[in-house]
């Protein structure tokens, strides 16, 4: 069975550095609409802040994280964070750095030291935790089919990460890699699956 490490929870951090201060918040994520979403909302919380960095690895990545410089210098930023993640072997997590500048340049090396520095204490604080490893799927559907598809992931030990309603089902479900064969190999009549976006 492949385990993988994942972040038990959310952190938050605090670095500070010649009057800027770089405050990082880690988030569980199963998708890039997750990512995107945790984003804006930091965005929306800290009008004030002058850069939201990112860096995220999702198990769908293959273990090819993406990184976000926010206008900060190219490589200062996104890839320290990145990197942190990286040595913490951690998957399916964002680590988003808000920065509010404080009147003084760090140059390139101060900001790298600033990023990993702000993102590490962040992801010691949420912890870590072993599972299984995951894959995921998006589920679209009639109502009528809601019943025979919560039967079909119950029985491979799916776990509902998202669900809307609209003028049709839609789910985002993880299983277990252990049963991806089995996952793929039994269709639902009438029930579109794919890939997360």
């Amino acid at each position: 069975m492949e385990m993988h490490r994942y972040p038990s929870g959310t952190g938050e951090a605090v670095y500070r550095e010649k009057g800027s201060r770089f405050l990082a918040f880690v988030f569980p994520v199963s998708t890039e609409e997750q990512v995107k979403e945790h984003i804006q909302r930091l965005r929306q919380e800290h009008p004030q802040a002058v850069h939201v960095c990112s860096g995220y690895l999702l198990d769908l990545h293959k273990g090819q994280g993406r990184a976000h410089d926010d206008g900060e210098p190219s490589g200062s930023a996104g890839r320290p964070i990145l990197n942190k993640i990286y040595s913490h072997d951690i998957s399916n997590v964002l680590v988003a750095v808000v920065r509010y500048y404080g009147g003084i340049k760090l140059g390139v090396p101060g900001l790298i030291h600033a990023y990993k520095t702000a993102a590490d204490e962040a992801l010691t604080l949420a912890g870590v935790v072993e599972k299984e490893a995951e894959f995921s799927l998006q589920m679209r559907f009639a109502f009528d089919k809601e019943g025979e598809c919560t039967s079909w992931v119950k029985r491979f030990r799916g776990q509902w990460l998202q669900r809307t309603y609209t003028h049709e089902v839609n789910w985002l479900v993880s299983f277990p890699l252990s049963v991806q064969a089995e996952v793929l190999a039994s269709p639902l009549f009438g029930v579109e699956i794919s890939d997360p976006l």
